[in-house]
């Protein structure tokens, strides 16, 4: 049976000079037809585009794979390693030892709490050692994996991808003499701290550390473009707000009040949501990709006196 859309030319029987246009439907009708269906194209041309290119906005480091300037020069006290993932994907990772706070290396470096940082999404590995080293000089080992589909590792971005990265990584620690496995913590600044929340809720680590985090990209998104069905097109969901009452640890959140990204008023709904015991703070003055450089010190006391809050893993 056809239909008449209204949106074809008017019949011949319609065009007697007495007759109203289109069959008795007015011009400003067909305006208003024409504009809806203007509208649902725009919209569904949006929708179309964010979710062919939501995987390179959501992971835009990923265009650091195999560029020379993503490749790590390990320094005589770090171990560059290799690992494979569940899937198969070929990982990066580096490792470095703690160090005492003047930068010599750390004799009680076998028995320190080793940190599995996570970082942002916009970075890789390369980006990382000046960071590190503050962590190391709080007598923290450090390992620092690159995710699948960045820098140096194999593979394709995804949430999957992170996580399976995230899962490598913490099996090779635990299989690692130089470290004691009862003494892993899951850390990560902005997207690296869903990546740690996500391995924290299933596996098991000491402490779990998240700076800068989000509750869930779904939100986010929707934030960002409240007039599309985000829910049904986001591919990478990120969930941390359901994710985070899963994790048994203590934990660890610190946030930039500043932040325009990320927004602030995330850090309390993650801690509403955990059911483990949470320290958290708030760098005033700090935003989103400052948040290291204005509150360093703040960060590091925070960090340090976690560390003596920590749960060894039985």
């Amino acid at each position: 049976m056809a239909v008449d859309l209204c949106l074809m030319e008017p019949r011949e029987e319609c065009r007697d000079p007495d007759t109203p246009p289109s069959c008795g439907r007015s011009r400003g009708g067909r305006r208003i037809v024409w504009g809806s269906c203007l509208a649902l194209m725009i919209s569904g041309g949006i929708a179309t585009v964010l979710f062919s290119l939501q995987t390179r906005a959501i992971f835009p480091g990923s265009e650091t794979q195999g560029k020379p300037s993503a490749v790590v020069h390990p320094r005589p006290d770090e171990q560059l390693v290799t690992l494979t993932t569940a899937r198969g994907d070929r990982v990066v990772a580096l490792f470095s030892p703690a160090l005492t706070p003047d930068g010599t290396p750390d004799p009680k470096a076998a028995a320190a709490p080793t940190l599995l940082y996570f970082y942002g999404n916009a970075m890789c590995l390369n980006d990382t050692p000046e960071l590190t080293d503050r962590f190391r000089r709080l007598g923290l080992n450090v390992l620092v994996p690159e995710y699948v589909g960045y820098g140096m590792s194999g593979g394709k971005p995804s949430e999957a991808g992170c996580q399976v990265t995230a899962d490598a990584a913490h099996e090779h620690l635990r299989k690692r003499k130089d470290v004691d496995p009862k003494k892993i913590i899951a850390a990560g600044w902005s997207l690296g701290g869903a990546v740690a929340i996500d391995l924290a809720s299933r596996k098991p680590v000491a402490g779990l550390v998240a700076f800068s985090t989000f509750t869930s990209m779904t939100e986010i998104a929707r934030r960002a473009m409240p007039f599309l069905p985000t829910s049904l097109l986001l591919r990478h969901r990120f969930d941390n707000l359901t994710k985070i009452a899963r994790v048994s640890c203590p934990i660890l959140l610190g946030h930039g009040r500043r932040d325009d990204i990320i927004p602030y008023s995330m850090l309390d709904q993650l801690a509403s949501a955990a059911r483990a015991p949470v320290m958290k703070f708030t760098i005033d003055d700090a935003g989103h990709n400052d948040f290291y450089v204005v509150g360093e010190q703040q960060i590091l006391r925070s960090l340090k006196q976690f560390v003596t809050l920590l749960r060894p893993v039985e």
